[in-house]
Order: C-alpha cells, then sequence, then structure tokens
C-alpha cells in the first residue's frame, strides 16, 4: 500500500490542482517539445502555473509519448490501462473535489495493484513507473532499457 500512496502523492505534486483559479486565465502550454526545453525546476512552476486544460494537455502529451516506446504489447496495454484510468477519474481527482477523498484512496488501490503488476509481470522498477505516471519530463528508449528490472 506505501508504494501506490507514494506514486499518488507524486502523481499529485506534480499534477497540482488541475483547476488553477490565478492570474494566468490563458492557455500558456506550447506543446511537448517547449514543455522538454525547461528544466525540471522551470517545468515544475510552469505546472503549478498552468490551467487545467493545460495540465490535461501536459499528461496527455506525456502519455502519447511514453507509449510511442519500445513496449511489449502488454507492456502497452498495462501503460494504457493507468491513463486510462487517470483520465476517467480526472474531474474527481483535481477539478471539483466533492469525490476527492473516495477518488483517491480508488487512485491509491489501483496504483498499488497496477504496480505490483508491473514488476511482477514485466520487473520494471519502482523508478520506472515513476517516469511513466508520476513525472512529466522525458522517458525515452534508452533509459527504458537502463530502468528496467
Amino acid at each position: 500500500m506505501k508504494a501506490g500512496k507514494l506514486f499518488a502523492g507524486a502523481l499529485m505534486f506534480f499534477a497540482g490542482v488541475l483547476f488553477f483559479n490565478g492570474a494566468y486565465s490563458q492557455n500558456m502550454y506550447e506543446g511537448r517539445t517547449q514543455w522538454l526545453k525547461m528544466s525540471a525546476e522551470e517545468q515544475k512552476a510552469a505546472y503549478q502555473k498552468a490551467t487545467g486544460e493545460d495540465k490535461i494537455k501536459i499528461w496527455n502529451d506525456k502519455f502519447v509519448e511514453t507509449e510511442n516506446l519500445d513496449w511489449s504489447a502488454a507492456e502497452l496495454n498495462h501503460i494504457k490501462e493507468m491513463r486510462k484510468f487517470i483520465f476517467d477519474n480526472m474531474g474527481d481527482l483535481f477539478l471539483d473535489g466533492k469525490n476527492k477523498e473516495k477518488a483517491m484512496a480508488s487512485f491509491q488501490d489501483f496504483t498499488t495493484k497496477w504496480m505490483n503488476e508491473g514488476k511482477e509481470k514485466f520487473r520494471w522498477s519502482k523508478e520506472l513507473m515513476f517516469h511513466i505516471v508520476a513525472d512529466t519530463g522525458v522517458l525515452t528508449n534508452e533509459m527504458l532499457k537502463q530502468l528496467r528490472g
């Protein structure tokens, strides 16, 4: 259960609150190429200021990029399961907050199961799983080779 909470916390840390009610009302995300030109610190700061729409685009682009790496069919399906869960529950997890506590518990349970399956079925390291679901930065085929358990 600790691993699920770790990744849920990491996702919340990087994802922040999807609805940003601040001075930045215009969409600022200029695409994945521009995003990856920023340092990790710049990405974190930009993410915290991003609109909900931008954050959805950031995560969508991250998953699209990740899904295009050298995965087996079973690994790719596993990644798509996580993506589907996150995007199916994004409103409850990040936007309205009405079911946030229940949604976070479901996310933690799902993440724990997902990570255990990743570790058992594919011998994925925790670091690899972190790069898949809790880091908006780049994950390359070279990194994938190094991070596989």
